[in-house]
């Protein structure tokens, strides 16, 4: 298996380069370009060294996994690993919080040291832990891998039976079912009662009988909570592994920053933002991409519900955003990007972020929230052509004549959206920002905010409005409600549109109806009271077909979610047109700015996709040699 990660590896650095070798040799910046491959090649060759010296290391069982998980990963425990659901179960001797404040008898039964002192929370170490440094121990001149020791894990995953590798590919507790996230958070009962009987039963009892007390030790519900949680600490420990060896390899300790926000629920998703230089960002995210890539056969949204953004809404106050070479001229991306960010919120953590009164600001930020909206219709397209139709018609015929609506159509139909191309759009920043006029620190609010939302519009599953995102991954998630950045009515209503926009694909989430009610709750435009109560009404009835979902299928009534998510935003936007009163005038001015923005364009001729097509399928025809028989 180790043998199989090594030559997985090489290969696909080899394939990385020499991609790139002709742009290399033959474009201006190929010093730069030169030193980029070089430090790529570096790391992989530090992480094959390590593979190699841990090949034979032996006791690398469930109590080194979890000293890793407790010591090594968990800044804050109650933040990033304190799992809601073993909590509220009372199966907390797994995870009993290991913050300073806890009574420390509390561990008397547990076969974990903890380290008490607490790191940054939501960020991803950088450091070399305790526990990491046990396992290298005795072993010279070692690069402290940690995507070297995830393979152990994954070798100790593999022996448990917890996952088997068939084809190339994972499967979960010696099924039929595919590694894969969704999977995961649909096991059941009945999957543990056949991963018992095959042979999954000594490894459930080697959990319990370690981890937690008799008294616990109950029921079928409680094992399966305990397996969803150790995959749920699995994905932690390898996700961040992952991104703490590229940062700490490549030395990109001080330009690079990656932090992680979001509930410790079963079934949350994981995502990662990247706080540093751009380039150095979409360097991050390809490598990452690359060695989830090698590790899983499959892409990191698959297997983990991960996702590593680039940008972000906010940043830190010191993070410069490209490398500074000699003095910053004027027109530096540095000197516009810090200019956008010039609010500061240090309450809950300390980070700056962009907001603005500016009428085009606001205006693009309402387009892109449109534009979110037509995104996920885009998806629903992809299954129901004829609901697709109707979602359109209506919109349509309602707000057929409104530019916000009018400019959104326009720009996706100019645009095309591509998970593919997220990596591609961060590095365009210096070109859609070199021009930037800094002596006006709107104008650099204006183009640094609608970059970001382009590049998120590549992305996956992330908000493309600047007041969503401060709505509810700052206020909701790193705030926790208390002490949050004041928002206006802009903001929220950006908020209310693309929070209702998600949940025409993710009808069954009651996170989005949640975030849906507390931005109309913040929302004050003087609606007219029918109005208000009936948005409120369509709410309520949107939560009541969630909870006949859950039920029973036969009660789920999906497409009525959606005709009355589609209401609300209609009759709320309307009603925001009335209170704004922006003249036609105006609008059309703001809204003409916005279509004058030259975004990267990636579609590719046809002629193009085709040449590219075949590249591929040659680079995937691999020698014979190249694959490894495993006993």
């Amino acid at each position: 298996m180790v043998l199989r990660f090594f030559l997985l590896i090489k290969k696909y650095i080899v394939i990385i380069i020499m991609e790139n070798k002709n742009t290399r040799d033959k474009n201006p910046l190929n010093k730069q370009r030169s030193v980029s491959f070089d430090a790529i090649k570096s790391m992989e060759d530090k992480i094959v060294e390590d593979i190699s010296k841990l090949e034979d290391k032996d006791k690398i069982d469930f109590d080194v996994f979890f000293n890793y998980l407790f010591n090594d990963c968990c800044g804050c425990f109650e933040k990033e690993c304190d799992i809601f659901e073993l909590k509220k179960n009372n199966l907390n001797q797994i995870i009993v919080k290991y913050n300073k404040n806890r009574n420390l008898n509390n561990l008397n039964d547990l076969n974990v040291d903890v380290n008490t002192e607490e790191k940054k929370c939501n960020t991803i170490r950088v450091d070399i832990g305790d526990t990491l440094n046990e396992v290298y121990k005795g072993l010279n001149n070692s690069s402290y891998s940690k995507i070297a020791l995830v393979i152990k894990f994954i070798e100790l995953f593999k022996k448990s039976g917890l996952i088997v590798e068939n084809q190339n590919m994972y499967f979960l507790l010696n099924s039929n079912m595919r590694f894969k996230w969704n999977n995961i958070k649909m096991l059941t009962v009945k999957d543990i009662q056949e991963f018992k009987n095959k042979n999954g039963e000594d490894i459930i009892n080697k959990l319990k009988n370690e981890y937690l007390k008799e008294k616990e030790k109950k029921n079928e519900e409680q094992e399966l909570l305990i397996i969803k949680s150790l995959f749920w600490y699995f994905r932690k420990v390898v996700v961040d592994s992952i991104v703490s060896d590229i940062i700490i390899l490549n030395g990109y300790e001080k330009d690079v920053k990656a932090m992680s926000v979001g509930s410790t629920t079963l079934t949350s998703d994981y995502d990662i933002t990247l706080d540093g230089t751009y380039n150095k960002n979409s360097r991050v995210i390809r490598r990452f991409d690359m060695f989830v890539e090698v590790l899983f056969m499959d892409d990191s949204e698959s297997v983990f519900d991960t996702n590593i953004y680039g940008v972000s809404f906010i940043k830190g106050k010191d993070t410069d955003v490209e490398t500074p070479t000699g003095t910053l001229n004027k027109n530096s991306i540095n000197v516009v990007v810090n200019k956008a960010f010039e609010s500061v919120h240090e309450k809950c953590g300390k980070f700056n972020y962009i907001l603005s009164n500016d009428r085009d600001f606001i205006i693009s930020q309402h387009i892109w929230a449109f534009v979110k909206l037509l995104l996920r219709l885009k998806k629903i397209q992809d299954q129901d052509e004829k609901l697709y139709a109707l979602c359109l018609d209506e919109l349509s015929k309602e707000l057929g004549d409104d530019l916000y609506f009018s400019s959104a159509k326009q720009f996706m139909n100019k645009y095309e959206s591509n998970i593919n191309n997220y990596e591609k759009t961060v590095k365009f920043a210096s070109e859609f920002l070199k021009d930037v006029n800094d002596e006006n620190d709107e104008n650099s609010k204006y183009y640094v905010s609608n970059f970001i939302s382009y590049v998120n519009y590549n992305g996956s599953e992330t908000y493309l409005t600047n007041g969503a995102f401060l709505d509810v991954v700052v206020n909701n998630q790193m705030c926790q409600k208390k002490n949050i950045v004041n928002l206006d009515n802009n903001s929220y209503l950006d908020s209310f549109i693309e929070n209702l926009s998600d949940l025409i694909t993710h009808y069954h989430k009651k996170k989005y109806l949640d975030r849906v009610k507390n931005a109309f709750h913040e929302l004050k435009i003087g609606l007219k009271k029918e109005i208000e109560n009936d948005v409120l009404k369509n709410i309520e009835d949107i939560k009541t077909i969630q909870e006949n979902c859950s039920k029973d299928i036969l009660e789920c009534q999906s497409f009525l979610i959606v005709s009355k998510i589609l209401v609300c935003i209609i009759e709320v936007f309307k009603g925001y047109i009335d209170w704004s009163e922006i003249s036609q005038e105006k609008l059309k001015e703001s809204v003409t700015r916005f279509e004058n923005l030259k975004f990267k364009n990636f579609k590719l001729p046809i002629e193009s996709i085709i040449r590219k097509k075949i590249k591929k399928d040659e680079e995937d025809d691999v020698d014979e040699e190249d694959y490894v028989d495993e006993e």
